[in-house]
């Protein structure tokens, strides 16, 4: 939380989707294991990560499962 896109790139590869929504954007990222949706919102002059959520398939992840997803970019 509160890197900035090209940290998270550097982290993740490049991402496989990118919308904006509003002042923000949504970064859609995919591994063997998981999907990992990135929100990052204006904060203190930068555009920063918020909100992070993980899903298998149609299923979202709670939040001891997502360091597991994160991990599988790497």
């Amino acid at each position: 939380m509160g890197a900035d896109s090209n940290r998270i790139d550097q982290l993740l590869g490049a991402p496989d989707i990118v919308r904006q929504e509003g002042q923000g954007e949504l970064r859609l990222y995919r591994s063997p294991i998981c999907v990992l949706h990135v929100f990052l919102y204006p904060r203190a002059g930068a555009t920063q990560a918020t909100h992070i959520e993980a899903r298998i398939a149609r299923t979202k992840l709670d939040a001891e499962q997502i360091d597991p997803c994160v991990a599988s970019f790497s």
